[in-house]
């Protein structure tokens, strides 16, 4: 277990996961050494922990700097300036049943637009992990807990990681439909204490944050069409949702990089019974002007994800 004089022994616990779909992570070696194996790294986890935090929270800040520390407070910060570097109150570990190099094997993991497949280094669905948690206290779990739900719930890791790849499941999960799945979110929200409202499989926010055009913050999560297997799940969700980015030959909600701005959407897969489901969740993102036709593009997203055509 973890044995860290900041951690208290009786707040720690072990979670299990299992890879859904290709999960694709590369360590910190030089560029010609990091193609040639996948690793597990918990500094990856703690990045996406990071972002969600802020998407999640920043309705409740009025300041940026506010949402800053209450995040360092909670998951550390590096330092800098006139700041000093500040421990995180969550310890993270690798757990008993690591992702081991060799099973990062090489094979036709991704599927890319125009429907091609990139070989890549990665760990194939159905290998299990586990992350160990340690609180300094239980303030501390009572604030880490929800997010670290949220993430089981909607998140993925890695490479292509919005596009259906690094999609897990914590063990105990066997969700045996929709409802019970949203159900799950809707919990989270209520601990977090975020105003929502539910509509068919969407679950969206209902809260006016002010900080909602300089963070990334939640607005929706929604469940789309199930799948028989996680293969046809994100080939779905390449060639079918990428073409709703695609409107009037901009793209528009796609992300770019002239000017750079990131996609407000994150696809990934979670089985549901014995069917995988395609998970969209937005986030509210303030784009360059030239920006017309963005409301258009996002209907086009959501019609494919019910499985239309435009």
């Amino acid at each position: 277990m973890l044995e860290f004089p900041r951690i208290r022994q009786e707040l720690t616990l072990e979670n299990e996961y299992m890879t859904l779909t290709p999960l694709l992570l590369h360590g910190a070696e030089k560029a010609e050494g990091r193609a040639m194996k996948a690793e597990w790294r918990i500094p990856s986890l703690k990045g996406e922990l990071r972002y969600w935090y802020r998407a999640l929270h920043a309705p409740t800040f009025k300041r940026t700097t506010e949402l800053a520390a209450a995040e360092g407070k909670l998951l550390g910060t590096a330092g800098g300036g006139d700041n000093d570097a500040q421990k995180s109150s969550v310890v993270l570990s690798d757990g008993l049943k690591k992702l081991r190099p060799e099973d990062g094997k090489k094979g036709p993991y991704i599927e890319l637009y125009p429907p091609k497949q990139q070989a890549s280094f990665g760990f194939e669905p159905k290998k299990v992990f586990s992350v160990q948690f340690g609180y300094q206290d239980d303030e501390t779990r009572f604030l880490f807990e929800p997010l670290l739900r949220w993430f089981e719930l909607v998140g993925a890791l890695g490479q292509r990681s919005r596009r259906g790849n690094g999609a897990f499941q914590a063990a105990t999960d066997t969700f045996e439909s929709v409802d019970e799945y949203l159900g799950q979110i809707e919990t989270v929200l209520q601990k977090i204490g975020i105003r929502y409202e539910r509509n068919g499989q969407m679950i969206q926010t209902k809260e006016q944050g002010l900080l909602q055009h300089s963070v990334p913050t939640w607005r929706q999560t929604t469940v789309g069409r199930l799948f028989k297997s996680e293969v046809e799940a994100r080939k779905f969700i390449i060639e079918n949702a990428y073409q709703g980015y695609m409107y009037d030959g901009k793209k528009e909600v796609s992300g770019g990089i002239r000017p750079r701005f990131a996609s407000p959407y994150h696809f990934t897969v979670r089985r549901i019974g014995q069917q995988f489901a395609v998970i969209l969740t937005e986030v509210s993102y303030t784009l360059s002007k030239d920006t017309r036709t963005f409301d258009a593009a996002k209907k086009d997203v959501y019609r494919f994800l019910e499985g239309g055509k435009s």
